[in-house]
């Protein structure tokens, strides 16, 4: 993958930007379709308040599948490719020095292990903890309704998540993040 974010302060509170990335799929065997895909879109990044920020972001998205995979073969064919738009906007809140959280609404396309793509539309809400300097914790729980393209198997469905993560500050500019997703 290769990806490539401008951003400019427009003002103290304030960013704008774009951001455009390509990704090359491609599988070790004949399982899947391989795909090429590109993505580009604005951003914004706006501190309402001192605690209270939002963040809004589009992207336009162009995947083409090859369906050359074992599975696009009748009646499991899925050679679907996309160009459509996906984005974020989301609500944050920094409640003191310990604790912030956030809610957050989006549309995204990702891949799919039994078909070319899903299309995914879903709410999260997130927090995070600082335990000291170097320590926090964060968590999440997301609700999403996802759509498959079709494949060996139309998988729409609508699903809960949740995740839980420890970040620790190593260094300056190093970090470690640990993390699992149910």
């Amino acid at each position: 993958k290769i990806a490539l974010t401008v951003e400019r302060d427009i003002a103290a509170n304030f960013t704008a930007g774009v951001g455009t990335s390509y990704r090359d799929r491609k599988y070790d065997e004949n399982v899947n379709s391989d795909a090429e895909i590109f993505s580009i879109g604005p951003f914004i990044d706006w501190k309402i308040t001192e605690v209270i920020g939002l963040y809004v972001g589009v992207a336009w998205n162009d995947a083409s599948y090859d369906g050359g995979a074992v599975a696009n073969s009748d009646p499991f064919s899925d050679e679907s490719s996309y160009e459509d738009f996906t984005g974020t906007a989301r609500l944050s809140h920094v409640l003191n020095e310990v604790f912030n959280h956030q809610v957050e609404l989006y549309r995204a396309l990702a891949d799919s292990d039994t078909s070319s793509y899903d299309e995914i539309e879903g709410i999260r809400y997130g927090a995070s903890y600082t335990i000291n300097s170097r320590v926090r914790l964060e968590g999440d729980v997301a609700y999403e309704d996802v759509e498959s393209s079709g494949g060996i198997l139309n998988d729409d469905y609508e699903r809960w998540n949740t995740g839980i993560a420890t970040e620790l500050v190593l260094g300056p500019r190093l970090n470690c993040r640990i993390g699992y997703r149910y």
